[in-house]
């Protein structure tokens, strides 16, 4: 939402991103992220979906960068 503060939605991201991390420990999966373009999607410029990313194992999470999604404007 880009009327509101964007950290404490990344922040917000990041909490629900953590638990996903803990089921694919204990069930030996990983998450990935899709990218999309666009303002409503987390990932559309690269800072923002690492600074959620960054501290987790990429063991667990990461994401596949849409080269594709990322050139669509």
């Amino acid at each position: 939402d880009l009327s509101k503060p964007i950290q404490p939605q990344l922040d917000a991201i990041k909490l629900k991103v953590e638990k996903f991390v803990a089921l694919n420990q204990k069930h030996g999966t990983t998450l990935i992220y899709h990218t999309r373009a666009g303002a409503n999607s987390v990932g559309s410029v690269v800072w923002d979906l690492l600074s959620v990313l960054k501290e987790f194992d990429p063991k667990y999470v990461g994401f596949h960068w849409d080269t594709g999604h990322m050139a669509t404007t």
